[in-house]
């Protein structure tokens, strides 16, 4: 079949897994490719040094309507200022501030724009702030290394703004009344705050923003309850090293206020020893790894589900843990019917034979329906020279043998899968992605039998997302994210 003879959707769906640099060169190569895949090589820009900031402004200003018109997604860091921190901000070149805001003025399709030390670029050139304004379809604003001046502009973005980042200089000599600026914003659907402490948020006695549903609090250090009354309606919650300050006016007596119900959480555990979040979750997600039984995180984490009351646990733990920490969930977990889990161990030998042989009758506490367990790759590894006298487990017998141990051990199971691969974490070493294969299967009952019927991944992933055997009880429906 020649490719050629596809229609434009088509193409354009096959260009979209191309990078920008393959499809530029894909855009020089036969007349017909050349609109689609030019579209898709200027629809995401990224401008990650001066150089780079000059060459790409100029060329897009070139030609508007056969080039700038395409841009959706643009993305300016740190690096396109000459500087490697942000502790360097002082020391930025933002001469090509100018030639940015000329860029913005044209960009009418422009939906999503990140800005790198936005303190020291909006004063250089107040004609970005009037310009990012104007954008007719801007629906995401970040904005890195902010401030009073940054804030300033935040505020005034239209109505039809949905999504902003807040990411203040974590260094602040000053205090901007965060809460009180955002005002404005009464349609916006999701905010990302980083290194906000008490003082930015002022005297807050109603609602702020009762539109708001994502909340991610970031380094931040202030009670919770200024954001419960802040922000009274979020459905969605990450809150990553958060605290409580002990010169708090409220360290010894802070206020109970909580959300009525969450339908996701993030956190990490040790999030949950000063945010205390208690009321009905749907879906809760631990962003750090619990490494042994007696750890004071698998102790705040059994807190966090007897609070919380999830119907889906997503979360990643050790080889190490293999008693308590099993135990104790499954005493809190009355709600629970999906465990997603990442099982690794990457800063000792391996323990997996032990957890293999302990904590497939631990969850068969639990009343589970599914359970998908991902080991990474460096959980087996033992090196031959090391006679650790641990048994070592090998891939081929995990496969063949642990999805029947836990079909066997979980009564109440109905989806099972097993993958073993590599885990891909961000910046932050918050787990993103699995690289790795993973086997799914059905349990069937035949009289008093339980049977693995392999099925496809699709179809496992679709009944996760879709929920409609998963839930039994739970009193609702929910999905789980591949992060």
């Amino acid at each position: 079949m020649n490719i050629l003879s596809l229609n434009d959707d088509a193409l354009a769906d096959i260009t979209s897994f191309l990078s920008t640099r393959d499809a530029l060169e894909l855009s020089a190569t036969v007349r017909r490719l050349h609109p689609i895949a030019k579209q898709h090589a200027l629809s995401v820009i990224l401008l990650d040094s001066p150089q780079k900031m000059r060459r790409v402004c100029a060329y897009l200003l070139e030609d508007i309507p056969g080039r700038l018109t395409w841009l959706r997604h643009l993305r300016v860091t740190i690096h396109a200022f000459g500087i490697e921190a942000e502790y360097d901000v002082e020391r930025g070149d933002y001469s090509t501030a100018t030639l940015l805001a000329n860029t913005l003025e044209r960009a009418e399709g422009l939906q999503h724009f990140s800005l790198a030390c936005a303190e020291k670029v909006l004063p250089a050139e107040p004609r970005i702030g009037q310009a990012l304004a104007s954008l007719p379809n801007l629906q995401t604003l970040e904005l890195q290394q902010t401030a009073e001046g940054a804030l300033r502009v935040a505020s005034r973005q239209p109505a039809r703004l949905r999504a902003l980042v807040m990411r203040q200089l974590e260094y602040l000599f000053t205090t901007p009344q965060v809460f009180t600026e955002l005002a404005p914003l009464q349609n916006l659907k999701s905010l990302e705050l980083w290194h906000i402490d008490e003082r930015n948020t002022g005297a807050v006695s109603g609602p702020i923003l009762p539109a708001l549903r994502h909340l991610s609090a970031i380094k931040v250090c202030a009670p919770m309850f200024m954001f419960v009354r802040a922000f009274p309606n979020i459905r969605a919650l990450t809150m990553r090293n958060v605290c409580v300050s002990p010169h708090s006016t409220f360290w010894q007596n802070e206020p109970t206020d909580c959300w009525p119900r969450l339908d996701e959480l993030a956190a990490r555990p040790e999030d949950f020893a000063h945010w205390h979040v208690a009321c009905r979750v749907q879906r809760l997600r631990f962003d750090s790894c619990i490494q042994r039984d007696a750890d004071k995180a698998a102790t705040l984490a059994h807190t966090a589900v007897q609070n919380t009351g999830p119907a889906v646990l997503q979360l990643e733990a050790s080889t190490w843990a293999v008693g308590r920490f099993w135990s104790g969930l499954a005493r809190n977990a009355s709600r629970l019917r999906f465990v997603d889990l990442i099982l690794s161990d990457g800063r000792s030998m391996t323990n997996l034979a032990v957890w293999i042989a302990n904590v497939p009758q631990l969850l068969g506490q639990i009343e589970l329906t599914c359970l998908r367990i991902r080991i990474n790759d460096l959980c087996k590894r033992v090196a031959p020279e090391l006679d650790s006298g641990v048994p070592v487990v090998t891939e081929e017998a995990i496969l063949r043998d642990l999805p029947t141990r836990l079909a066997t051990a979980v009564p109440s199971l109905r989806y099972l899968a097993l993958g073993i691969g590599n885990v891909v974490r961000g910046e932050d070493g918050v787990f993103q992605a699995f690289d790795g294969a993973v086997s799914w299967w059905i349990v069937e009952f035949q009289g008093t039998d339980r049977r693995l019927k392999p099925i496809s991944a699709d179809i496992g992933e679709d009944a996760i997302m879709n929920g409609v055997p998963l839930w039994r009880g739970t009193g609702g429906a929910g999905g789980m994210s591949n992060r």
